[in-house]
């Protein structure tokens, strides 16, 4: 219950701050940068941590974890209404049977199966909310929407993985692991 808890408040706070914080800061560096085509960057810190879930803790708890998160991005996201909790429990289902075959460790494997499962959500998402089968042009509407969320997610993946894992530590003690080597050395 402990796991749920901190998974839905951890969900609660990075939903807060998505569209605030985290897009305007690097919608701005980005523009610094001049990249201006890149300042409206989407990626999905709720699925992210659903899936982080769905990796790492148990099946009950991934799944709960995953209804929640996926309840509180319809709250905040105002979209068609359970449409993000379907998705996300599908999603985490997957994600939690594929932990059983292939070992996903590390952040580099996590980004990368990221990219697939994003690629796979989004095209849920539209086939649930649109439709797609209908419109000649399917494939251009997949490279303008599904790639662009899809490699974010991949991108922005390898630091949220490093933040969940660490937070995990801190907050649930795993056993063996020194939870000083997270402070800051000064």
């Amino acid at each position: 219950m402990k796991n749920i808890f901190y998974t839905f408040i951890l969900g609660f706070i990075l939903l807060t701050l998505e569209p605030t914080i985290f897009r305007s800061f690097f919608g701005s560096l980005f523009n610094f940068l001049g990249f201006a085509s890149l300042s409206s960057i989407l990626f999905d810190t709720a699925f992210i941590l659903c899936i982080y879930a769905a990796l790492t803790k148990n099946f009950y708890v991934a799944l709960l974890s995953a209804f929640l998160l996926g309840y509180l991005k319809d709250i905040f996201v105002l979209t068609n209404a359970w449409i993000n909790p379907f998705l996300f429990l599908i999603c985490a289902l997957i994600s939690n049977i594929i932990k059983r075959v292939v070992m996903i460790k590390g952040s580099f494997a996590f980004g990368a199966y990221m990219f697939g499962i994003s690629i796979f959500y989004t095209v849920l998402w539209v086939i649930l909310t649109s439709n797609l089968m209908s419109n000649e042009d399917a494939f251009g509407i997949g490279l303008r929407n599904f790639l662009p969320y899809s490699f974010n997610n991949f991108v922005f993946s390898f630091l949220f993985y490093q933040l969940f894992k660490r937070l995990d530590i801190l907050l649930e003690g795993e056993e063996g692991k020194d939870v000083n080597y997270l402070l800051p050395r000064w």
